[in-house]
């Protein structure tokens, strides 16, 4: 197997058995653990790692139906994913002291299953050079059963390595594991155990180290059904650009797009209401001018 990753041993084992992802979603079906064809691309291409529980025995099914061995790749998720900038994801100045230095070590792939994420809001800052600043996030989260007392941030790398972790409300930073790419997995600690059904809401930043590459889109995944997700990306009075678009996928891999304009502070806003299980964000096109 090539790369000794998760997503590039998956991808290595379906092109060894020349089947489709069609037939493998089917088959996984009349297995009673269904997975979308988008989901199994987005594993294979290392967009996202099977996280929720169903997931989880839907992968020990694919491992048999790709003729590996038992944990051939579930084991291969101890370390985090190397997901790509806009993957996220995920307020304010950076906090170096309050983020403990990478380790190895194991961060559990379903430990954000016992929450659900009731509303998401992400603000994203583009600097004059057209590169990601920071990303400030808040989440309202429902624990699902007794004694939640933490949840996992992924920090991808971007070049200049990863994001520091700063603007710590009602969490602050626990267990932190590097993969491979230079990003980090960051496991973040509630003030306090919450009972099952009780709500909390926490924030925190990401502000990257160096410039980066030059962003043109920013999205947030959802694996599970989300009553509110809202973005915000600012733009510098420098580098404003000529188009903005609006998308969401519903975990079909079919985008639904709409135009958007910026306001008064060079800002485009993200509303989307009662999101099954999938994808939305923006993208935007840059005019003439070096990069």
């Amino acid at each position: 197997m090539h790369e000794h990753s998760f997503a590039g041993t998956l991808r290595a084992a379906i092109d060894s058995r020349g089947i489709s992802l069609e037939r493998i979603q089917a088959r996984l079906a009349q297995r009673g653990a269904p997975v979308s064809v988008a989901t199994l691309s987005y594993w294979q291409n290392g967009r996202s790692r099977p996280e929720r529980r169903a997931s989880l025995v839907a992968l020990r099914h694919l491992e048999s139906i790709l003729g590996l061995t038992s944990g051939a790749l579930y084991d291969l998720l101890t370390a985090p994913p190397a997901r790509s900038r806009t993957e996220q994801a995920t307020a304010a100045p950076e906090l170096p002291a309050a983020d403990p230095p990478a380790s190895p070590g194991h961060l559990d792939p379903a430990l954000n299953d016992r929450f659900t994420l009731v509303d998401a809001h992400d603000r994203v800052l583009l600097s004059a050079t057209r590169h990601e600043r920071l990303v400030q996030t808040r989440l309202l989260l429902r624990a699902e059963e007794d004694g939640v007392d933490r949840f996992v941030v992924q920090a991808p790398a971007c070049g200049d390595g990863p994001p520091a972790l700063g603007s710590l409300w009602r969490c602050r930073p626990g267990a932190t594991h590097a993969d491979r790419a230079g990003g980090r997995g960051i496991e973040l600690l509630l003030d306090r155990p919450l009972a099952r059904g009780e709500t909390t809401i926490v924030d925190y930043s990401l502000t990257r180290p160096g410039p980066g590459p030059v962003a043109t889109s920013w999205e947030r995944g959802f694996g599970r059904p989300v009553r509110q997700y809202t973005l915000e990306i600012a733009f510098d009075p420098g580098a404003v650009p000529v188009y903005c678009t609006r998308f969401t996928d519903d975990g079909t891999g079919v985008e639904e797009h709409r135009g958007l304009v910026l306001d008064g502070t060079r800002t485009v806003q993200v509303v989307a209401r009662d999101l099954p299980a999938g994808r939305a964000g923006a993208r935007w096109e840059w005019g003439g001018g070096p990069e």
